[in-house]
């Protein structure tokens, strides 16, 4: 999985990094939702518990995934999709995938990789 420069959150930084350096590591997170452009094609938007991408079957298209929004709620996470509805942005490929730059999995100043809502 991927991290987009223009991932939408609602989480603080510290949150934010902790979650980053996980998912960079495939590891599990207790409470971290995921907004994702449809996997199978169905539909505009899904919200996944991040560990549940991390089951088998998710395996093969695991490092192809690229979040629109993170959130530490299923509530954040749909206020999250609807401002993204609203702003259109789920029309719009973004623009730059990176993937964390720093080998510690954390955000840099220099690499700022996170909009704050």
């Amino acid at each position: 999985m991927k991290i987009s420069k223009n991932i939408l959150t609602d989480m603080d930084r510290k949150q934010l990094n902790k979650a980053v350096h996980a998912i960079h590591r495939k590891k599990r997170l207790g409470s971290v939702f995921i907004v994702l452009r449809p996997i199978f094609n169905d539909g505009i938007l899904e919200i996944y518990q991040y560990n549940e991408l991390l089951h088998a079957v998710y395996k093969d298209i695991y490092k192809d995934l690229r979040p629109l929004a993170i959130s530490e709620t299923k509530d954040g996470a749909i206020k999250l999709s609807a401002k993204l509805i609203e702003s259109k942005a789920v029309e719009i490929e973004p623009e730059v995938i990176i993937p964390v730059s720093n080998e510690s999995g954390t955000f840099s100043e220099e690499n700022e990789t996170a909009v704050q809502i």
